[in-house]
């Protein structure tokens, strides 16, 4: 459920970046391309040879380069080059410290002679034949010379205060990565079998075709068709509390107690290249963004996404509400004029154990039911402060906090429980007002964020255990109105006897 939703909204969740962005744009951002900081540019003509080194950074030690769409792919332990956009080992096979840069090189001229073998572009050819002559011994001294005059630091250390960075190709003006025949195939490969491809070939139109070796086909749980599956998932989801630097993933298994059925890593749960890389774009580009993520703690993360609108006003009034917009909401909702908004609402809590990405929350409702939800939240920690004068409405991170010495030490229960509450009107739990209670008398006063809470916990189980009682009431007096005197004793004495006979088994 959660995967199909990110899927389908795949378009929507792009367009958060830029709301003057079309659809068409972003429907055809290319397969397995991501925006990558890229530090250098080759620039070629059309015969191989380099004309000039173009520096995208402005040098600084964090500056990596100019963020473009490039060629991407999750590499763990392994060598697996990245089509025409790589770091200096792969492109040029000298770095410092990296005994398999020769190897990672080779791999690199590998993969571009095969892409312009299948291709047949001047500018992909152009790159393979400044492969060949980077080998000539008699022509490698002169690219060198214009390299270390461009600042390209060959071979420097790691920690010699310039990163090499990610280095790929202009032909004639042209970034070779741009063209939609090195872009078809580059989804191509990446599609047959994560690169384990036997043969690339072009078609008459251009297009590639692959002829996959051990090219298992399943059911797809994300689309429901039948092709071929991931063992692991192309990209990696990033910024996760709890996760590594370099990504988390969604779906996994890397012990025999986690696999079945004879399917291995991510094939556990089957899902096709596309759908993979869709939901892991999408959520990386709702966690890069304050207007659709919401960070609470050390241990939590919440993203959200409606599918034909913005959800920047509810992650503000969750994060940092406005007092005059909290007023005019109250308003509109005491004067039977609320604004009528249609569309689903969702929102998602993910925290991170090592690799492995933790799905911790899940909401599905709609706009109007969310606002509606929002409004009895602000109402209900509604309190008076020490002067008597009515304070305006608190983020939930202050409610959260509360509970605790420190705003590091909230834990993702307190989190996911508030976050239910002003989202989806659930009641709090009793046992986070006895931690309030606990540390009123630790600290030996009693603060408005805590004084605050207490009445919205108070508030929210009174307001759902008084429905709850009018419901039964409602209920029981339409009974009551279609059974006759005798009916009613005989269903009451019914009742007596199921209520003895549980507390029979209870004890």
């Amino acid at each position: 459920m959660i995967l199909r939703q990110l899927v389908e909204d795949y378009p929507r969740i792009l367009r958060y970046r830029s709301d003057e962005a079309e659809e068409d744009t972003v429907t055809d951002r290319p397969i397995m391309y991501q925006e990558q900081p890229v530090r250098w540019k080759l620039a070629l003509d059309l015969e191989g040879h380099l004309e000039g080194v173009i520096p995208l950074s402005g040098g600084g030690k964090k500056d990596r380069g100019k963020q473009m769409l490039v060629p991407n792919a999750v590499r763990t332990s392994g060598i697996r080059p990245l089509l025409l956009a790589d770091d200096q080992a792969y492109v040029l096979g000298v770095s410092a410290g990296d005994g398999r840069a020769p190897k990672k090189h080779e791999a690199f001229r590998n993969l571009v002679a095969q892409c312009a073998e299948c291709t047949r572009v001047p500018e992909v050819e152009a790159v393979r034949r400044f492969l060949e002559r980077w080998h000539d011994p008699e022509q490698r001294p002169a690219i060198e010379q214009m390299l270390l005059e461009a600042g390209m630091p060959l071979n420097a250390e790691p920690d010699a205060g310039k990163s090499d960075g990610r280095i790929t190709f202009e032909v004639n003006g042209t970034n070779v990565v741009d063209l939609p025949e090195v872009r078809n195939f580059w989804a191509c490969y990446c599609r047959s079998a994560q690169g384990k491809q036997k043969k690339v070939e072009a078609d008459l139109d251009g297009r590639q075709q692959a002829e996959q070796i051990e090219d298992e086909r399943l059911r797809c749980l994300v689309c429901g068709e039948e092709k071929p599956v991931l063992e692991s998932m192309p990209v990696m989801i990033k910024r996760v509390p709890g996760g590594q630097t370099s990504g988390t993933a969604l779906v996994s298994a890397n012990d025999d107690a986690f696999e079945s059925y004879g399917l291995k890593r991510a094939k556990t749960s089957p899902i096709c290249a596309d759908c993979g890389e869709r939901f892991g774009n999408a959520l990386n580009t709702l966690l890069t963004s304050q207007q659709t993520s919401m960070r609470v703690g050390n241990e939590l993360v919440y993203v959200f996404w409606a599918a034909d609108q913005s959800v920047t006003g509810f992650v503000r009034a969750l994060r940092e509400p406005d007092p005059e917009e909290v007023r005019l909401l109250l308003q509109s909702y005491r004067e039977g004029k609320p604004r009528v908004v249609k569309g689903a609402f969702y929102a998602l809590a993910l925290s991170g154990n090592g690799g492995r990405a933790v799905v911790r929350d899940w909401i599905s409702t709609t706009i109007h039911n969310a606002e509606a939800s929002l409004v009895q939240w602000f109402r209900w920690q509604e309190v008076p402060g020490a002067d008597g004068e009515q304070k305006g409405p608190l983020p939930l991170w202050r409610l959260a906090a509360a509970l605790y010495r420190d705003e590091k030490d909230v834990k993702k229960e307190v989190v996911i429980a508030l976050t239910q509450t002003a989202l989806k009107g659930t009641p709090l739990p009793t046992d986070l007002l006895a931690k309030a209670v606990l540390r009123c008398r630790a600290e030996n006063k009693v603060t408005h964020a805590r004084a605050a809470l207490m009445t919205l916990i108070l508030r929210s189980r009174g307001e759902m255990q008084l429905e709850e009682d009018r419901s039964m009431t409602t209920t029981m007096n339409n009974a009551s109105i279609a059974l006759s005197g005798d009916e009613q004793a005989k269903l009451c004495g019914r009742l007596l006897a199921i209520l003895e006979k549980l507390q029979q088994d209870q004890a």
